[in-house]
């Protein structure tokens, strides 16, 4: 499914419907605008706020999702796709309660220099927010260290496990030892349900699903490098 650029006429504004589409405020929708997001002179529509990802689902164009709160992105890609009226199961997801917000290390690791998360190839992106979808925590470091980034992570299972909610493992990036070659670790919190061989083996999966380059050598204890040519 393809969705045409900002000339499509009967693709409702954003600025006609933000009272619906969550998680984008008035300072939010004035920034994409004043960045040249959309066609020329022509409003900012829903349409253009919709990306195809390589597997045929729909998801948020990356610089609408980096002005829309964790909480809201699943909520925004609802509305957007509903204000179109377009009634396709092919939608990508964020899963917001399986991911870290932003850096994780507090500033008191030296590397604030290293790149954000949203600098990274989108496909590396959509390979996290796959595994979201399996009830794994991502982004570990998100950029940041691994020290920190494994503190915050074993905060939020703690939390969503306290509200019964699922987690298998975990599985994130950290871009600490080479900004360039972001590196994956991951760890299975139930081997009964899926072993860390088996996590691994499934985030392989979902970097080929996506064209990343990657390198893993199969054992669970390795870590998984991944390079930042990836489209």
């Amino acid at each position: 499914m393809h969705y045409p650029p900002a000339k499509k006429r009967d693709s409702p504004t954003v600025e006609d419907h933000l009272t619906d589409l969550v998680g984008l405020g008035a300072t939010s929708l004035a920034d994409l605008n004043h960045r040249g997001f959309h066609n020329g002179s022509e409003p900012l529509r829903v349409a253009d706020i919709l990306r195809e990802r390589n597997d045929g689902t729909i998801a948020l164009e990356p610089h609408v999702r980096r002005h829309a709160s964790n909480r809201y992105v699943d909520r925004l890609l609802d509305d957007a796709l509903a204000l179109l009226a377009d009634q396709s199961t092919n939608r990508g997801y964020f899963y917001a309660p399986y991911n870290l917000r932003g850096r994780q290390h507090g500033g008191a690791c030296g590397i604030e220099a290293i790149k954000p998360a949203h600098h990274y190839p989108r496909a590396l992106l959509d390979a996290l927010a796959d595994l979201r979808g399996e009830y794994v925590i991502t982004n570990i470091g998100q950029s940041g260290c691994f020290t920190c980034g494994c503190a915050a992570i074993d905060m939020l299972h703690q939390t969503l496990e306290a509200e019964n909610t699922s987690v298998r493992g975990r599985a994130g990036f950290s871009a600490q030892t080479n900004s360039e070659s972001p590196t994956l670790r991951y760890e299975s919190f139930d081997d009964e349900r899926l072993t860390t061989r088996e996590l691994g083996k499934l985030i392989a999966a979902r970097l080929d699903a996506h064209n990343v380059p990657f390198n893993w050598d199969g054992d669970p204890d390795s870590t998984i490098q991944t390079y930042s040519d990836a489209v």
